[in-house]
């Protein structure tokens, strides 16, 4: 029986909260051309001497505030996804094999196509775990897959799923976490909020602002726009660009959620990975 290799693919984490590791994981992760799409002596600069030397102390310093007894939380959840994904799969006829990895960090994109390789699959899914699209994401997910699968004699065995932000069920999946989140609480809005990204890029695929509108969430949550009056629970969808010098204010490209008033009751959603949850439904 053919076997057919399932590779899940999410950001990446440091191998311990520690400032040693996590300047290990920076400097990966900041040294991406998609991430950092400036010249590369400029950009090891940047990386090396102005950011990653600051940063690490005080990444280290939350990283331990979140870090689970089994791991890092993206990593623990992520090894879960793929054992219910795993769980889900074995209900079928075919025979596949489920591995996951990080974009940065362990374990890495070649260490996992080296074990899908060692099971003799036919052929492999490689699932990005990012709902929209974007190059500092998806794109270099989807590239050094393609790099290490060159170098493994994989190549040809490779398919891509797709963003999936549109897809009725993840739709349905995270409508009904939000729901469960809420359900005992009072709330006056949903604010959606998405990791930002440079302006040239989303200059660069225009396609990007319709992926991250909440029309298709406040459809199937049966939640009100911003505008109009009442204390109807209501959904914000804006897109944050710019960080002011502050450190303490953003403001918004389109415009600013004027309504958000302090005493309102707020609930944040952050519709930027597959949650764990999508393996429960």
């Amino acid at each position: 029986m053919n076997k057919i290799g399932v590779l899940l693919i999410n950001l990446g984490t440091p191998d311990a909260p520690t400032p040693e590791a996590v300047g290990r994981y920076l400097r990966e992760f900041l040294m991406d051309r998609f991430v950092i799409d400036i010249a590369k002596p400029l950009r090891w600069f940047l990386v090396n001497v102005m950011i990653v030397p600051r940063r690490k102390h005080r990444s280290a310093r939350a990283y331990q505030r979140v870090q689970m007894p089994e791991g890092s939380p993206l990593l623990v959840h992520t090894r879960e996804l793929a054992k219910k994904v795993a769980e889900r799969l074995d209900s079928h006829d075919e025979c596949y094999v489920v591995e996951y990895a990080m974009r940065y960090g362990n374990p890495s994109i070649k260490s996992a196509l080296m074990k899908l390789h060692s099971s003799s699959i036919s052929r492999i899914i490689v699932i990005p775990l990012y709902p929209q699209f974007a190059e500092s994401s998806y794109r270099t997910a989807v590239e050094e897959t393609k790099t290490r699968a060159s170098e493994l004699g994989l190549a040809d065995r490779l398919s891509f799923v797709p963003p999936f932000y549109n897809r009725t069920d993840f739709i349905e999946c995270f409508a009904d976490h939000v729901r469960d989140s809420v359900k005992d609480r009072p709330v006056d809005h949903l604010v959606f909020s998405f990791h930002s990204l440079p302006v040239r890029h989303l200059q660069r695929f225009e396609s990007l602002i319709s992926m991250t509108t909440g029309t298709p969430f406040r459809s199937n949550l049966g939640w009100d726009a911003p505008n109009g009056s009442g204390r109807r629970r209501r959904m914000f969808c804006e897109h944050w660009r710019e960080r002011e010098l502050s450190g303490s204010r953003y403001r918004a490209h389109h415009s600013s959620p004027t309504a958000l008033k302090p005493w309102k009751r707020l609930a944040f959603a952050a519709a930027t990975r597959l949650s764990r949850r999508a393996a429960k439904s």
